[in-house]
């Protein structure tokens, strides 16, 4: 009795999972993909998305990047070795006597620090310039001041380098000289500055990010330099 009312029961499950099978309704909407119809809509979406711009900084301050390329050939830092450690090739010894090669690995390191945060914040400017939220200009501004940034270690570093705002742009920019270079961060810091934040860093949505106060900051930190960078105070 036990055994029919189980083998019943069994049936009518089978029955009943079999039917829902063949009637799935499904939609067009793809769960796996991120498109401008189905992102960046929200403040959260918007943050999340320019989030990628600064995912390469947590470099910034490792042996093989813009730290070691900027304090090695100073007298901040001395890498000693000691037997075969940090040999590496004799890398250190070259930038200590400041005798680098443009193969080098901390050159290479941080021309790439540089030319990857300036493209994702091209890539990310060109997916939020026309988007329709009321809160995309404001993160086209951080992006806009983020990309200023980055160009401000890559003049410190390198001098003349190539200016590329447009990511759909695939023929490889012209360099541009130091001087170009230094009117188009100080440009694009101060077109921006004043739609930035001021307040929301400390615990805020805002840490960690670039706010009125960083782009000041990269402005100063432009101009004690000028000298150097244009040739003028």
């Amino acid at each position: 009795m036990k055994l029919n009312k189980l083998i019943k029961v069994s049936l009518a499950a089978s029955v009943c999972f079999s039917i829902s099978c063949t009637k799935l309704d499904e939609t067009e909407l793809l769960y796996d993909t991120v498109t401008s119809e189905n992102f960046y809509k929200t403040d959260a979406e918007l943050a999340s998305a320019v989030g990628a711009a600064y995912g390469n900084i947590y470099g910034l301050l490792g042996n093989g990047n813009i730290f070691s390329v900027s304090e090695v050939p100073s007298d901040e830092v001395v890498v000693p070795q000691r037997g075969a450690d940090w040999g590496d090739g004799g890398h250190w010894i070259r930038l200590k006597q400041h005798a680098y090669k443009a193969d080098d690995p901390m050159i290479i390191n941080s021309w790439n620090f540089g030319f990857s945060g300036v493209t994702t914040c091209n890539k990310l400017i060109a997916i939020l310039q026309d988007n329709t939220s009321p809160l995309a200009p404001a993160y086209l501004s951080e992006l806009k001041a983020l990309r200023a940034i980055y160009y401000l270690w890559l003049i410190d570093l390198f001098g003349n380098v190539p200016i590329t705002t447009d990511f759909t742009d695939v023929a490889p920019p012209p360099t541009k000289s130091r001087t170009e270079v230094y009117n188009f961060i100080e440009s694009e810091l101060i077109a921006n500055v004043d739609d930035l934040p001021k307040s929301g860093f400390a615990d805020g949505p805002n840490y960690g990010r670039v706010g009125y106060y960083a782009a000041k900051f990269a402005l100063l930190r432009l101009y004690l330099n000028a000298q150097v960078y244009k040739g003028t105070p």
